[in-house]
């Protein structure tokens, strides 16, 4: 599929780029929080949906926050974050 030639998008770069620290910065805080992943793990399985948002949010908040902010920027505009804001990276057309 080929995509118009302005199909590179600032936004969605950042958006990517949030959603990638996000990431990143509460991978590395679960991790030295000295909590056995495995047990976590076995928590969020576990438990129902409801339990399972409690946890998201509580575990990943920026990562929550930057879905949020993909899901309307995706619904607004019509883009793929991960196409858009990769092309706009790496200015790609």
């Amino acid at each position: 599929m080929k995509f118009p030639i302005n199909s590179g998008c600032k936004e969605c770069t950042a958006i990517l780029r949030e959603l990638r620290e996000a990431a990143e910065v509460e991978g590395k805080a679960l991790r030295s929080s000295g909590r056995d992943l495995a047990e976590l793990r076995q928590e969020w399985i576990k438990t129902d949906e409801e339990g399972a948002r409690a946890l998201f949010a509580l575990h990943y908040p920026r990562s929550l926050s930057a879905r949020r902010r993909k899901t309307e920027h995706e619904v607004l505009t019509g883009h793929n974050v991960l196409t858009h804001g990769i092309r706009a990276a790496f200015g790609r057309r």
